[in-house]
């Protein structure tokens, strides 16, 4: 009533399809994990075919290569899974000497009269590879994150628990092989055919999960690839852009120098007294958010710029000897505008906080306004006046003042100071004027360096 002889050509037809399937899918593309699920696949309709047709064959070989090609195959399926997670197997030939000896003691069993030990001892055998085949496909598991890997050892590990149970439930229900009709030997490959068939679903749906996953890999890299191309492209497109901003600031501090009624020293003495400005002045606390490292270098390039609109002044203003009247005192404060426009002009793109020619702008058009509003072009007061114009405007008066010209004699380091302070909260940004104090001995050692040549 219970026949289990029906399942047989089921499972036939099924392993030997699948085997085709995978092989075919596969086929010429070097994958020995599809290889060897396939074989294994083919093993076992292999098996099951003997099975159908033992009355047509001797009985020895018939049991011989069903149990053979029942354990190869699990075999067959670990070698697959190795191949698939690690690229390799580690190869053993006792797997191999397991199944043959095995086979050859199903066969001792059979005329020595102790045919009711057969089902124990295939269940014993079958359940101890299955589990064997566990082991290995769970620590494969480990190394590849794939759920279904998982799925699949378990997937052994519960064939193996029901052909174990056959060990002690044919001995209860005396059944004795695979054909004997009882309702408990039915059920239990009932379970073993579900198995055996999620099995192959679980392997194919590895295959296809890696392959999806593949497929994203290859599109990130190919994203990334792409991004990494464009990132060289702007690195190349920024280092030409830094060249050419480098070519055009030695220009413009060229063309500075040339016309300027000072000297080059005032220039480079000048520029360091803005780097010390700003950085105390942020070691204090204060303007913290404009004084960032970029920004305090872009101040230290842009500051020999603070005077670019000389070039417009004609000589007989900018170099005469004596004092300037009136008309040449207002014509010379345009020298701020001059510069502000030209630099203007020149057709590059401006960050307020790090590009050097933005800082420039604000320097040369706003370093003679004062924090009392008294000052020129615009007459801006407090923090109206740009940051960096206010810093620029107290390292250039101290500068003007230690410096001897051909009007002027120069200052002592002290007068100087005590100008500078005097005009606290007048001309000045008092914080300035409170970082200036706190560098004043750094603003004379920097003056000592560089200073100018004695005129004669």
């Amino acid at each position: 009533m219970f026949s289990i002889l029906p399942q047989f050509p089921i499972l036939f037809v099924m392993n030997a399809l699948m085997g085709i399937l995978i092989l075919t899918i596969y086929y010429g593309k070097s994958d020995k994990s599809a290889r060897f699920w396939g074989l294994s696949a083919i093993s076992l309709g292999s098996a099951f075919f003997l099975v159908i047709i033992r009355e047509f064959t001797p009985i020895v070989l018939s049991f011989f290569l069903v149990n053979f090609l029942t354990l190869y195959a699990l075999v067959l399926q670990h070698y697959s899974i190795q191949y698939l997670v690690f690229g390799k197997i580690k190869q053993k030939i006792w797997p191999e000497i397991f199944c043959l000896l095995f086979a050859l003691g199903y066969l001792a069993l059979l005329p020595s009269g102790n045919q009711k030990y057969i089902t124990p001892y295939a269940g014993l055998g079958t359940g101890i590879v299955n589990f064997w085949v566990f082991w290995q496909v769970k620590q494969a598991s480990k190394k590849i994150k794939n759920s279904y890997v998982n799925l699949l050892a378990y997937l052994f590990l519960a064939t193996a628990i029901i052909w174990i149970a056959r060990i002690f439930l044919s001995q209860i229900f005396r059944f004795n092989s695979l054909t004997d009709e009882s309702i408990v030997n039915w059920l239990t490959m009932i379970c073993i055919t579900l198995l055996i068939i999620s099995r192959h679903i679980s392997y194919l749906t590895i295959r296809l999960t890696m392959a999806s996953q593949n497929v994203v890999d290859l599109k990130e890299n190919a994203f990334n690839l792409a991004i990494a191309a464009e990132a060289q492209k702007a690195e190349i497109s920024n280092k030409k852009a830094e060249e050419f901003e480098k070519q055009l600031l030695s220009s413009l501090n060229a063309l500075a120098m040339a016309r300027d009624n000072e000297t080059g020293n005032h220039i480079v003495r000048t520029q360091h007294y803005v780097k010390l400005l700003a950085e105390r002045l942020r070691a204090n606390g204060h303007y913290r958010d404009q004084l960032t490292d970029v920004s305090i270098d872009a101040l230290f390039r842009a500051a020999p710029l603070h005077d670019l609109g000389k070039i417009g002044i004609p000589d007989a203003i900018l170099k005469k000897a004596g004092s300037l009247s009136e008309a040449e005192w207002e014509f010379m404060k345009t020298h701020t505008l001059i510069g502000e426009s030209v630099l203007n002009t020149v057709d590059i793109e401006r960050n307020d906080h790090s590009d050097v020619i933005a800082k420039a702008i604000l320097i040369a058009g706003g370093h003679h306004e004062r924090w009392n509003g008294q000052g020129y072009p615009r007459g801006l007061a407090g923090e109206n006046i740009p940051l960096e114009a206010r810093i620029m405007s107290v390292a250039d008066m101290y500068d003007a003042l230690v410096s001897e010209r051909v009007y002027k004699k120069e200052w002592t380091h002290l007068e100087a100071v005590q100008e500078v302070i005097r005009n606290k909260g007048i001309y000045f940004d008092p914080l300035i004027v409170d970082a200036f104090i706190a560098e004043q001995q750094s603003f004379q050692s920097i003056l000592n360096q560089y200073r100018d040549e004695k005129l004669s």
